[in-house]
């Protein structure tokens, strides 16, 4: 064990033993997630550290996008470069440029990350209709599989059991323009149906980066007394112009101008989803979960080089169909029920990229099995198991032929509940992530990729009291063969730039994680997060640097404020520390400065009508959201604001 990790656990330990006694409220129930046992559970027996982002703090922040809703939260950095959350990246446990990669995105439990290296996307949910975010802290290979190494995301949508018809109209600054309108309905009395529509228009903050959208979702539902069944279908079409990064000077010159090169890029996308399941009581204890969905994706990209102008577009198609059947069960024990989770996860996806020259026909497999066995008054276990195989049928300029692997990864950990308002848990949860089809068709002559491994083991102290709520984790997350870009590697044959896809040596992320909240009076609610890691390498010509592109420090302060009946503030104060520019892992360039930006927003509610104001960046701070080693930044926008006016017929 480390001597920076010793720190960490020491600095956990002082947290717990600071703990005061006290009880919770009598009406307080214990908060029921998915996403650590894929089926409805209760939190207090998870080891591991959930947060979530409820109904109330989504409502209270006022984010337009759900990277808004992200950034700020401890133990997550997120990176947005055009500012509009359509080209977005979150990084959990330490990493830098293949941060969304090493993150697992769900929504509904619906794998959202690629088989290519393009970051999973966030928009692809709009926030009107997000229920609760639910994110694991910390690796979940051994529940989730590939991919899933600093933590897991999973946005669950609203399934609404009352009748509700809302529109709501927004505008704000780069002459956005915003329409939603929701639609809740009873067809019978066990029939329900849900429509959702969003229509955006947005000139963002960038020249070239005009971005139109539009989101239709319909959803059917039935229930019965032994389960229920739903159907759901969502279909998006978005065009956006791409306005390329810029290099210092002219930053300095016109922080919101498009290199010339980059006037005619655009990516032009059709996206259609269908997505359907059921829930099946075979018996009193035991009961059938199932969802099968369709993902199809039609792109066209024109994405120019400086120096080298592309004029004709190339297409990207990508059809995925995912399967996941599951049985859960529960079974009687001396100290409570004990719970089983076994299932199979099966991904086909087809792949054709004309600008990559890529053809992939992948397939994944996966069986797993989770058991959460109480073994003494307030005491859990939870153990769990996972086989994956992958298979790749590719063409390519360099590669050709089937391309296999294989990988296991298993979880241990405790979790214990001394008193009503105290979680302590420690875990160890193994992981790992299959090579993209862009990464292994592109290495160095003669070398293949092996399949990035891991173990995570992490510590932490939960306190929930009816005013006063914290959680502090420790964690060290040690990797083998982590799967990156390096521009010092030899290219392959024929390659017009240097650089491969590599196997790093080995490297360890460690990091000490804080979020806390507290309520001074029934109108007035504080919030805070910090966070801490140290992401280095282990052994080579790398040995003790930092890996690049991640802040040591990212920290967060709000304050709520519901001023009477009808109106409430919020002001949130959000820092990233400096880091090492992108790709600079020799950690031999300047760092990239660190930023502080203040939000604010205020509601009004009159009725059936609420209006908001919010406003970004109310210090008009000019900071580069994205640097790297080659000289690109990415301008973060400045001063902006977004009003918004929503009324609800019923």
């Amino acid at each position: 064990m480390s001597r920076r990790f010793a720190r960490t656990l020491l600095a956990t330990a002082i947290c717990s033993s600071c703990i005061p006694v006290i009880s919770l409220a009598a009406d307080q129930l214990p908060t029921v997630v998915v996403t650590p046992t894929r089926s409805a559970q209760s939190l207090i027996t998870v080891p591991s550290s959930i947060r979530i982002i409820s109904a109330e703090d989504i409502r209270r922040a006022n984010a337009s996008s759900v990277s808004e809703l992200l950034r700020g939260l401890g133990g997550m950095h997120v990176t947005d470069l055009y500012g509009d959350g359509t080209n977005a990246s979150v990084s959990m446990r330490g990493f830098g440029a293949t941060a969304g990669s090493n993150v697992l995105v769900i929504i509904d439990g619906r794998r959202l990350n690629n088989v290519d290296l393009s970051d999973p996307d966030l928009n692809s949910v709009s926030v009107n209709n997000i229920e609760r975010i639910e994110i694991v802290q910390g690796s979940a290979g051994a529940l989730y599989g590939d991919q899933a190494v600093g933590g897991v995301i999973n946005i669950v949508t609203r399934d609404a059991q009352a009748d509700s018809k809302s529109v709501e109209v927004a505008t704000g600054s780069y002459s956005r323009r915003q329409l939603t309108a929701n639609i809740n309905t009873s067809i019978s009395d066990a029939t329900r149906l849900q429509i959702a529509a969003k229509m955006l228009r947005n000139d963002n903050y960038r020249d070239n980066n005009e971005l139109k959208s539009n989101d239709l979702l319909a959803r059917i539902n039935h229930s019965a007394s032994d389960g229920s069944v739903f159907l759901e279908m969502q279909q998006i079409d978005t065009r956006q112009e791409l306005p390329g990064s810029l290099l210092e000077a002219e930053v300095q010159q016109d922080r919101r101008q498009s290199y010339v090169d980059f006037i005619d890029d655009y990516s032009d996308a059709m996206i259609q989803v269908v997505r359907g399941g059921f829930d099946l009581a075979l018996s009193d204890r035991v009961s059938l979960e199932m969802e099968v969905s369709s993902r199809d994706e039609d792109r066209l990209i024109q994405n120019s080089f400086r120096g080298f102008q592309i004029t004709t577009p190339s297409s990207i198609d990508n059809n995925q169909l995912q399967m996941t059947p599951r049985l859960v069960g529960s079974m009687p024990s001396p100290f409570g029920d004990v719970l089983m989770t076994m299932g199979v996860d099966r991904i086909r996806t087809n792949y054709n990229s004309q600008i990559t020259f890529i053809d992939d026909e992948q397939s994944i497999d996966a069986r797993y099995l989770q058991l959460v066995v109480p073994i003494y008054h307030q005491l859990t276990l939870t153990a769990g198991a996972r086989k994956s195989q992958v298979t790749n049928d590719v063409q390519s300029t360099y590669l050709t032929g089937e391309v296999r692997d294989s990988a296991r990864a298993q979880e241990v950990g405790l979790a214990w509940r001394p008193q009503q308002n105290l979680r302590l848990f420690m875990r160890v949860d193994e992981n790992f992530r299959f090579a993209k089809v862009d990464e292994f068709t592109f290495t160095s002559p003669g070398d293949q990729l092996d399949n990035q491994k891991g173990r995570s083991k992490e510590v932490g102290v939960e306190w929930n009291a009816s005013s006063f709520t914290f959680n502090v984790v420790a964690y060290q997350l040690k990797l083998r063969d982590e799967i990156a870009f390096d521009d010092s590697a030899t290219p392959p044959v024929g390659s017009f730039f240097p650089g491969a896809n590599v196997n790093f040596d080995p490297t360890t992320h460690e990091g000490l994680i804080f979020d806390g909240s507290y309520d001074v009076s029934d109108r007035l609610s504080l919030f805070a997060s910090f966070s801490y890691v140290d992401a280095r390498f282990d052994a080579g010509v790398l040995q003790d640097k930092h890996i690049s592109g991640v802040p040591q420090r990212v920290a967060s302060l709000a304050i709520s404020h519901q001023l009477n009946d009808a109106l409430q503030t919020y002001l949130e104060w959000n820092y990233t520390g400096d880091r090492y520019q992108s790709g600079d892992n020799q950690n031999a360039l300047p760092k990239q400065p660190s930023h502080s930006v203040i939000n604010a927003n205020v509601q009004y509610q009159n009725q059936r009508w609420t209006y908001a104001l919010k406003v970004n960046n109310l210090l008009d701070k000019k900071y580069i959201e994205s640097q790297n080693s080659f000289g690109s930044f990415y301008p973060a926008p400045e001063l902006n604001v977004w009003l918004s006016a929503k009324y609800s017929f019923e």
